[in-house]
């Protein structure tokens, strides 16, 4: 009988009475800042259709198009070599 089955109800909760979760989600939430589009500078949410990829010229930056940019063929241009494209 040392091994007993923990049901649902007796189980501890996901928080567990601890604010360390909550205050971690908080931190994360308070200091994360989203890419934002190369182009338009749009913040890229979670979820939004975008595409990211290296400069082709420097490979240094990381170019970040939102959906909105990308099919329209919108011009970036990379903070680090210059280097322009659709």
């Amino acid at each position: 009988m040392g091994n007993a089955f923990i049901g649902p109800a007796e189980a501890p909760s996901v928080n567990g009475g601890h604010s360390g979760l909550s205050e971690l989600i908080d931190s994360v939430k308070a200091t994360y800042k989203p890419p934002r589009c190369t182009s338009c500078h749009k913040p890229i949410l979670p979820g939004d259709s975008a595409t990211s990829f290296y400069c082709p010229q420097c490979g240094q930056v990381l170019i970040w198009r939102c959906s909105k940019c990308r099919k329209g063929a919108i011009k970036y241009k990379c903070p680090h070599c210059g280097f322009e494209g659709p």
